[in-house]
């Protein structure tokens, strides 16, 4: 069964299709698409429990702090990810993200692997690569683009000014069941 997923750009009119969006960009590149500031989301299928996880009932949020590096399926980036390497796709992408995970203290910094469905224009986050170790997930995202105004704004320095203070602010906090129920 496929998902629907959708480019969202919050506050700024109607939520734009990925199709629509893929109709324009036939390459499937994502670079300008995805930038630092935006969020990725996974949407969760798990029960309560599951809560703060990846496949928890209120979904997962990924905060983009380094835009997409595109990997083509030959390039020596490619190698060690042709076991999960998705039938059919040319390309993925590397995107570095933030987010506040259950089980971890702090902020956790990944480099997520994405890439677009062939045929449905579906964005689909393959998984993680972290200690040679991949996590497969291969789930329909969305993202949530950041304002216009807001992405003229951001300049990498910006960012990693924001991620010091984040992470020296958060070096020691964790998620926690009352950072579940003040999001409820």
């Amino acid at each position: 069964m496929s998902m629907s997923t959708s480019f969202v750009n919050p506050g700024h009119g109607p939520t734009v299709d990925v199709p629509k969006l893929v109709q324009h960009r036939p390459d499937n590149n994502l670079q300008g698409v995805i930038e630092p500031g935006d969020v990725l989301f996974v949407k969760g299928t798990g029960g309560l429990l599951e809560l703060g996880t990846a496949g928890g009932v209120m979904g997962h949020v990924m905060l983009v702090i380094k835009g997409p590096e595109r990997i083509g399926s030959n390039s020596d980036h490619a190698r060690p990810l042709k076991s999960v390497w998705p039938a059919g796709v040319q390309e993925i992408w590397k995107v570095r993200t933030l987010e506040s995970a259950r089980g971890r203290a702090g902020l956790h910094e990944a480099n997520l692997y994405l890439y677009v469905e062939p045929g449905t224009a579906t964005l689909i986050l393959l998984g993680e690569l972290s200690d040679k170790e991949f996590d497969y997930s291969n789930e329909a995202t969305e993202l949530w683009q950041s304002p216009p105004e807001l992405r003229l704004r951001l300049s990498d320095g910006t960012v990693q000014e924001v991620l010091g203070d984040m992470k020296e602010q958060n070096a020691s906090a964790n998620w926690s069941w009352t950072t579940a129920a003040r999001a409820v």
